[in-house]
């Protein structure tokens, strides 16, 4: 379980030069982010967007990289200690091509890689921002999915989709029934968010004899935020879950009828 209270989060010691990539609102409307850490100080950052950002993260990290006097001719020096990425759920592209990059510069940089859910890291930058007894309650995470559908990643069970259509919510939480009562993500909060989506889960609430939940102001979350969960999520659990991408929905991409291509030889 993700660790509550803002205090817990500032007394993680994070030390060393971090790399933080969040590509999962890539393709999505929500902004995607690359920085540069120091510790937990944030240096440089870029947001990225659109459908060509995938393919701009490798230049874009080395020029920041060079920028903040982080390279000596094509060398990094110092290596960064650790490189820290989103792993969804979120744009397929966006992530994997972040999940890509990650991979590489930890076995280019024999550092290690550390995989954050963006639900943690959501509720991670909630309780950064003082709603610690709202995490403590329980706050769900409802980002972008594509065809007008968001994700929800509850406090509680597992990750299902919502479609919002003429008002009312189809799909229902795969545990549980009720939403928590709180709210965060780029569905519910910030320029992305669904007044429409808030509404109908107030009026779904309401039906189920509740009040609803409250939207607390966290859209994407910050590289503070997803650095100090994934230092929770080393010193809790001692390991990381694997370097892969977190879908709601299966990947559409599918391998070829005939298989993939033999592995060039040396």
């Amino acid at each position: 379980m993700f660790m509550k209270r803002p205090v817990d989060l500032e007394s993680l010691l994070v030390s060393g030069r971090s790399i933080v990539l969040n590509g999962a609102g890539v393709r999505l409307g929500a902004p995607s982010t690359i920085a540069l850490m120091e510790g937990t100080h944030s240096g440089l950052q870029n947001v990225v967007s659109g459908p060509a950002a995938a393919s701009a993260w490798a230049p874009l990290l080395r020029a920041m990289m060079e920028q903040a006097g982080w390279m000596q001719g094509q060398v990094a020096s110092p290596a960064p200690e650790r490189v820290v990425v989103v792993t969804g759920p979120g744009s397929f592209t966006g992530l994997r091509a972040s999940m890509a990059l990650a991979a590489g510069l930890g076995a280019g940089w024999m550092c290690p890689v550390w995989p954050v859910p963006l639900a943690d890291a959501v509720r991670c930058d909630v309780a950064l921002q003082g709603y610690g007894r709202a995490v403590d309650q329980g706050v769900d995470v409802l980002c972008h999915a594509r065809r007008g559908r968001v994700f929800v990643v509850p406090a509680v069970g597992k990750a299902y989709a919502l479609a919002l259509k003429d008002q009312s919510i189809e799909g229902t939480p795969t545990k549980g029934g009720k939403l928590a009562g709180f709210v965060a993500g780029d569905a519910v909060a910030g320029p992305t968010a669904l007044p429409e989506l808030l509404t109908a889960l107030r009026v779904r609430a309401a039906l189920q004899g509740g009040k609803g939940p409250m939207a607390l102001p966290c859209q994407t979350p910050s590289p503070k935020a997803i650095l100090l969960a994934g230092a929770f999520l080393a010193a809790s659990a001692g390991s990381f879950a694997p370097l892969e991408p977190f879908y709601v929905d299966a990947p559409e991409a599918k391998l070829p009828a005939a298989g993939l291509r033999p592995q060039p030889h040396a």
